[in-house]
């Protein structure tokens, strides 16, 4: 009989085509997940872009209104700074004197905002 296979055969060219569809499935698999680890990644990075934009705003604020009490005390100066350096922002960086001008100057890395 011409064009049959026998059981060997059969079953050879079985476990072939499953093992060749299991390595699509994982390849596919695969990719789906990088494609959602971009997706999460990009949103993750999105939304930290966001919370700087935010804390910048804030930390400006918060430098302008108690300008005063920045320059004039110590202790207040001091834990003003070490709440921003782990957070990379130099709130006090002026340029031609920006507390003499009331300005306060926030740069954070690779960006900068100077309030008046």
């Amino acid at each position: 009989m011409e064009g049959r296979l026998d059981q060997s055969e059969f079953l050879h060219r079985f476990h072939t085509l499953s093992w060749l569809l299991g390595l699509i499935f994982v390849f596919v698999t695969i990719h789906r997940f990088a494609k959602k680890a971009e997706e999460i990644k990009a949103t993750s990075f999105q939304s930290a872009v966001e919370t700087v934009e935010k804390l910048q705003v804030k930390l400006a604020a918060f430098a302008k209104k108690h300008r005063s009490e920045i320059q004039d005390d110590p202790a207040f100066r001091q834990q003003f700074l070490q709440m921003c350096g782990p957070l990379g922002v130099d709130p006090l960086v002026s340029q031609k004197s920006f507390w003499a001008k009331g300005k306060v100057a926030v740069v954070f890395p690779k960006k900068s905002c100077i309030v008046p």
